[in-house]
């Protein structure tokens, strides 16, 4: 089931384009630098693998460099057979070998620091290679590594529009890509009355980090409803000291920029987690509220008092105008009708409050709303 859910996730808009994006810049003939957060989903390398071989132009090789050697000689080692590995090779001969010229060699273990300064010096003459080859038309092989954003900033390692391309995952998760999948890890789990109010509240919190969106789907009702302590305990267990996860605190989401519900967590930023549940709430609970105020107009039309005065002097004249706490005043004020009747308008009215100031609606109001709800449509 997990392996169907990750072939969810590549396949919703956002993750798909950055994997075509990927593999289109490899066919054509460039090296990719991945620049991935922590917080990137994972399954991306095998996804990329996938779609390598599905469009069945190129071939994919791994390469661990984390040993010892050099890296050219490693890379020779790895990828050359013995009837042509030169004795002592370099990075010319790893561009130039004829076996090579389709192949996506990913290279892993160059972050630790000794390394890492060995590997941008074989990469600097690597690709020095490759450009002196584009001359003659000659394909080459193309490199592909991850590295953090921290360790983009050293001068060598760039985009060159010709030779090396660099991806990063900011801003490829839209709201739409995780409300879709979120849909998929929460299907018969809904909300209170007619909407998707838990999916959006885990939409809302998992922001673009869809491992984050698996965790707090298999929450209960009730831990979503109040996320507080469990936001803790993720943070609590969860290690956001690494520049990976420094550097994927922020990201794009849709047009907001958005950061990691965790990192409020961690500053003890509790507002915005009462904000986020908050953006759920509206989402979901207000279009219902809007839903019930219909009903309840055409419910109680004919015992509705108009023209209806503001306190402003503005008079209404069409009940369908009327707000929801202008409808509770009218039917309660002026058609004088009991309280008893007035339950579910009376809910309405507080719930919007809520809302209006900010505040998710409280629970208990909500599964009286639903319960108030079912009893007006007779079920």
């Amino acid at each position: 089931m997990q392996t169907e859910l990750g072939r969810i996730w590549w396949a919703l808009p956002g993750p798909h384009s950055f994997i075509s994006d990927v593999v289109d810049a490899l066919e054509e003939g460039r090296s990719i630098i991945l620049a991935l957060p922590s917080t990137a989903p994972t399954g991306l390398h095998g996804h990329l693998i996938a779609n390598v071989d599905l469009r069945g132009t190129l071939e994919w090789k791994t390469v661990d460099l984390s040993g010892a050697g050099r890296v050219a000689q490693i890379l020779a080692n790895e990828l050359i057979p013995l009837a042509r590995r030169p004795p002592r090779a370099f990075a010319n001969d790893i561009v130039l070998d004829p076996g090579l010229q389709a192949t996506v060699v990913q290279l892993t273990g160059i972050e630790q620091g000794g390394r890492f300064k060995e590997f941008v010096a074989f990469l600097a003459e690597f690709l020095s290679c490759v450009r002196k080859s584009a001359r003659s038309k000659r394909a080459t092989p193309r490199l592909l590594f991850d590295l953090p954003k921290a360790l983009l900033r050293n001068p060598q390692i760039g985009s060159d529009i010709d030779t090396i391309r660099l991806f990063e995952w900011a801003g490829r998760v839209r709201p739409s890509d995780m409300q879709l999948y979120v849909s998929t890890r929460m299907q018969g789990r809904s909300g209170l009355g007619p909407t998707n109010l838990l999916e959006r509240i885990v939409v809302e919190f998992a922001g673009w980090d869809s491992n984050l969106a698996d965790e707090l789907s298999k929450w209960s009702s009730t831990d979503l409803l109040h996320p507080l302590v469990g936001l803790q305990k993720l943070a609590r267990n969860r290690d956001m000291r690494g520049l990976s996860w420094q550097a994927g605190t922020q990201d794009m989401f849709g047009a907001r920029s958005l950061s990691h519900i965790l990192y409020h967590v961690a500053t003890e930023d509790h507002e915005e987690i009462t904000k986020r549940l908050w953006r759920a709430h509206v989402s979901e609970v207000f279009p219902w509220l809007e839903e019930m105020r219909a009903h309840l107009i055409d419910r109680f039309r004919s015992a509705i008092r108009l023209p209806h005065v503001l306190q402003n002097d503005e008079i209404i004249h069409d009940a369908d105008l009327l707000e929801i706490g202008q409808l509770h005043w009218n039917l309660r004020h002026l058609a004088r009708l009991p309280d008893e009747r007035l339950t579910l308008v009376n809910l309405c009215k507080l719930a919007r409050n809520d809302l209006a100031h900010r505040r998710p609606v409280e629970t208990n109001r909500l599964q009286l709303l639903d319960h108030e709800w079912k009893q007006a449509l007779g079920r």
